[in-house]
């Protein structure tokens, strides 16, 4: 099978890494892969994976010409299928390749899921790993949704890999006890779960050789930074930020307690490290035999809401002592996080390895090819799709584009006067 896979961005994060690393495992297995990412380090890895790779346009430029050059792509390599990444990838991919072009697609959405409308209906859909999430959009969505997982390679993410040049480049002694954030280091859905993080871990560091680092970049690193340098002003040493690594197995490695979401938390695990999840207003849950059932149904980026009355060890992260307490025993009791540790592990090897997640993907694409439909019946979803895409990505660039514009033309006009004929 000739298959396109569309990332949503060329920048390290868990669903393009997910994109890349099926594609080489589906790759291996006999397909013919083309990669279109946009540069950045994933385009950089699926080069160096011996993938087939191109180069998907900038990120401003406007959709239209995405959809066109995303559509020539497809023709060019004659592709089977292809499979794109989030919603706007997802978007551009039916007007084009799909609505256009005759191909079939199919849709990945690994990140959280806001509303019904993100992805055209009728595109066959993959929610991750969230089967509740997919037995409830079947009541109420046409087509297929299926819910594989993100998987892991836990051939190279394992607890044999050693942490420790990490700590010392960092500076970071063996006695002391790492709290790690692994995250791209953006407010929205991120915010509260590390800024909690960060007073928790500051706090209990007042009382023991504790450290945090924080693994990742993003356009709020900054608001991070200054949060951090607030909370560890009186005596406390600062957390250690690390910035966007191309290879994190070795943060990992070096970590006690891994804090994060999604494809952070399962790495973690596969490693042998406490896992603890937050969401996106900052709620947190450990992961254990208690609530490892919950999160194989739901995701590892949504926590349960039950507290204590559902038997699962829920944290509010608005109030940080509740999760210094938790993390305080953690970490004065290294045989239970061993013990978690395996648990972790387990689970992912049972659930979430790579080759298991690649044949079950593998599986979904026969089922997309087989039965894609007549492409009369998307003309409406094409409607809105793009009237979606006018709303929420073009109008707003076309304003800022008029506002920059403006405010070059008032920078122009105060340097040199304004441009006043003479006529004679």
């Amino acid at each position: 099978m000739r298959i396109l896979v569309v990332p949503n961005t060329g920048a390290i994060g868990g669903s393009p890494l997910a994109a890349l690393d099926l594609a080489v495992a589906l790759r291996d297995r006999g397909h013919d892969v083309v990669v279109y990412v946009a540069a950045g380090p994933v385009h950089e890895l699926a080069r160096a994976a011996g993938l087939v790779v191109e180069d998907r346009p900038a990120a401003e430029l406007v959709p239209p010409r995405s959809v066109v050059a995303l559509l020539r792509v497809a023709r060019r390599h004659d592709v089977d299928l292809v499979h794109a990444y989030e919603p706007h990838a997802i978007a551009e991919a039916f007007l084009g390749a799909r609505l256009v072009g005759g191909r079939p697609l199919l849709g990945s959405v690994h990140s959280l899921w806001r509303r019904d409308d993100a992805v055209p209906p009728g595109v066959a859909l993959n929610v991750g790993g969230r089967p509740a999430l997919a037995a409830e959009l079947r009541s109420r969505r046409p087509g297929l949704v299926v819910a594989v997982p993100p998987p892991v390679d836990v051939a190279r993410d394992h607890p044999g890999v050693d942490g420790t040049d990490f700590r010392a480049t960092y500076g970071i002694g063996p006695h002391e006890l790492v709290v790690a954030v692994v995250s791209r280091l953006v407010e929205r859905d991120k915010g509260p779960g590390i800024e909690a993080t960060i007073e928790a871990v500051a706090d209990l560091a007042r009382s023991g050789p504790v450290r945090l680092v924080v693994v990742g970049d993003g356009p709020d690193r900054a608001r991070f930074e200054a949060h951090a340098a607030r909370v560890t002003a009186h005596g406390v040493a600062p957390p250690v930020f690390t910035g966007e690594l191309v290879e994190p197995r070795p943060a990992y490695a070096a970590a006690d307690i891994v804090i994060g979401q999604g494809t952070t938390v399962l790495r973690a695990m596969a490693h042998g490290r406490v896992a603890v999840v937050h969401d996106e207003v900052g709620r947190f849950c450990v992961v254990d035999e208690r609530s490892i059932p919950f999160f194989r149904e739901h995701g590892y980026n949504v926590v349960p809401t039950g507290g204590r009355s559902a038997g699962l060890d829920i944290g509010n992260a608005r109030d940080r002592f509740d999760l210094r307490s938790r993390l305080e025993g953690l970490a004065a009791d290294a045989g239970e996080r061993r013990r978690l540790g395996r648990l972790g592990r387990d689970a992912v090897v049972q659930q979430r390895a790579l080759p298991r997640v690649a044949a079950e993907l593998e599986a979904v694409y026969v089922q997309v090819v087989t039965s894609a439909g007549p492409r009369r019946h998307e003309l409406r979803a094409g409607l809105v799709t793009a009237r979606e895409l006018w709303r929420r990505r073009i109008r707003p660039r076309l304003a800022t584009t008029v506002v920059r514009l403006g405010r070059r033309a008032s920078r122009h006009s105060s340097r040199h006067g304004p441009d006043v004929g003479v006529r004679g």
